[in-house]
């Protein structure tokens, strides 16, 4: 509705009286699209199209309007007023027709046009890009800055995109969201852009990179990762610090990661939909507590011993789904969260405090001198899952190898021994065996 009012506006600007200024500058418009009419145009099927595309694609053929403010600037407001409304109306006369000026409507077709969709055209990647930057975080601005350019340049390049494809991808109004074509598309786009790197590296003889980002570092996912990675030799492996499982989960989505790897599990609203995992590693916890603890002489411990002291959570219990589980499951109330400020905090915090306990993996050394005792904890055995995941629809090629070196690494290690009326497992986790 807005675009019908302001070419109205436009359209009796053109048909009215202008001053010298103005008429030179619609003289040099005129010839600017008369040169545009000898270039190659692709017919349109208008019937297709609604009025935002067909307006978009008029502009892309007379230039954007920065271009067409390059022919002459005026000085005073009232004459920037006129210049804008000339151009508008000059847009409109283009949007109405759906075609150059001077194209008849009988003359024969010079390409395959843009209906259907791009037919025998190569996708710029610099549009595509803008695009799925864009759905990812569903803001222009945000957008943009990520791709160091200005909002302007990134509308019209999604415009441009948007007009090649045939359909839209992005609603506008009322905040930036994707249509139903745009969610068909961005799984796809991210997936060419994803070749395209590796396109770029393979001609420059770059050495195979998989990245992998990593969660859960309390528990040291790289001792395993280093053992996959000395099995696998190539690809390389690139580990990258996520924060936690939901937001690998979101970088596997969107392709700024290849795999992941920490403990998987259900996500609210069903985030996680789209990644595949596969259990790489199943590995006991024990009790840690302080060596002021009433239980720190025990040879071992049943979880149950645990509920006459406080469960030291290192993050909001929200966010800690073994702890969580664990802590549900054997009954222990007294629970109490802080920062995970890193290891060296963790001690700190359970050294100081006789009170708590805490879960930790028995595999890990503890710093020298940390006055804790780290306790195994039996009947049954509570058993941390390491998995690797990755995204569906758009694998890494080199998936299978890192995968057989992850069994092959267990097997060795005997990483995935489990006797279940011995151990424990969250009930998510077991679905996975």
């Amino acid at each position: 509705m807005t675009h019908h009012t302001s070419a109205h506006t436009g359209a009796g600007a053109v048909g009215g009286g202008t001053d010298h200024t103005s008429r030179d500058i619609l003289a040099r418009t005129v010839t600017r699209l008369r040169a545009l009419q000898q270039k190659r145009f692709a017919p349109v099927d208008r019937e297709r199209l609604d009025p935002h595309q067909r307006l978009t694609i008029a502009r892309s053929r007379i230039g954007d309007l920065s271009d067409l403010d390059g022919f002459g600037r005026i000085p005073g407001r009232d004459e920037r007023l006129h210049h804008h409304r000339l151009l508008i109306g000059v847009l409109t006369a283009l949007h109405r027709t759906g075609r150059p000026p001077g194209q008849q409507r009988g003359r024969s077709p010079d390409n395959a046009g843009l209906s259907p969709m791009v037919s025998g055209m190569d996708l710029d990647l610099t549009l595509v890009r803008a695009f799925t930057t864009t759905a990812e975080t569903l803001h222009f601005g945000h957008a943009a800055q990520v791709l160091g350019t200005s909002q302007q340049a990134l509308s019209k390049r999604i415009a441009r995109l948007e007009a090649l494809l045939g359909a839209r991808l992005l609603e506008r109004a009322g905040g930036v969201r994707l249509t139903e074509a745009g969610e068909r598309f961005l799984p796809a786009a991210q997936e060419a852009l994803t070749a395209g790197q590796r396109a770029v590296d393979a001609a420059r003889g770059d050495e195979p990179v998989v990245r992998i980002d990593t969660w859960g570092h309390l528990y040291s996912p790289m001792r395993t990762l280093a053992h996959i990675a000395e099995t696998l030799g190539r690809p390389r492996l690139e580990p990258g610090a996520g924060r936690d499982w939901p937001t690998v989960a979101q970088a596997l989505l969107r392709g700024d990661t290849d795999l992941g790897f920490g403990r998987v599990h259900p996500l609210p609203g069903g985030a996680e939909a789209g990644l595949a995992h596969r259990l790489v590693r199943l590995e006991p916890v024990d009790a840690l507590v302080s060596a002021s603890h009433p239980l720190a002489n025990a040879d071992a411990l049943r979880p149950s011993d645990l509920r006459d002291s406080t469960l030291w959570c290192p993050a909001p219990l929200t966010r800690l789904d073994f702890l969580r589980h664990f802590a549900d499951e054997f009954k222990i109330t007294q629970r109490r969260d802080g920062p995970n400020l890193g290891l060296e905090h963790l001690v700190d915090h359970v050294r100081d405090d006789p009170s708590c306990s805490t879960l930790f993996p028995a595999d890990t050394p503890l710093p020298d001198d940390s006055g804790l005792r780290s306790i195994p904890l039996i009947d049954p055995t509570p058993l941390y899952a390491w998995s690797l995941a990755w995204r569906e629809s758009g694998p890494p090629p080199r998936l299978d190898a890192v995968l057989r070196a992850c069994a092959e690494a267990g097997r060795t290690r005997r990483w995935l021994d489990r006797t279940p009326d011995r151990d424990w497992l969250p009930r998510t986790n077991v679905e996975d065996q």
